[in-house]
């Protein structure tokens, strides 16, 4: 005999959170920061509300910014929208976005990260 099933109550003292892959964000911004048109392969469906990590919608925002207005988003010139003594986590900001750009992905495979990534609602590659 099956046992019926019990009736999960709803706590509604915790927050749901979204599923979320900071490491696949950091990728993605690392490969932005490196090559700007990987921006435009991403760009048509992802959205700075999209990443989990509150830092990186501003990294993306601030890069989408500069890239849409023709200039250069790089680790050097998102610095500069910072105050010097500005930090990210326990990093100084200059350090944190250089650290990105090591952290990117391949320039070739942007689109396909962030396909696979919960941070992204993607409609395929």
């Amino acid at each position: 005999m099956i046992a019926p099933a019990k009736k999960i109550e709803d706590s509604g003292s915790l927050p749901r959170l979204s599923p979320h892959n900071v490491e696949a964000e950091r990728q993605l911004l690392g490969a932005i920061l490196m090559n700007n048109e990987t921006f435009f392969r991403v760009s048509d469906f992802l959205e700075p509300a999209h990443f989990f990590v509150e830092q990186h919608k501003v990294v993306y925002e601030k890069s989408s910014q500069l890239i849409r207005a023709g200039k250069v988003a790089s680790a050097i010139t998102l610095k500069s929208f910072y105050p010097a003594d500005y930090t990210i986590g326990d990093l100084p900001v200059t350090t944190y976005l250089l650290r990105l750009t090591s952290e990117a992905t391949t320039i070739i495979t942007p689109r396909t990260t962030a396909g696979r990534s919960t941070i992204l609602p993607c409609a395929g590659t």
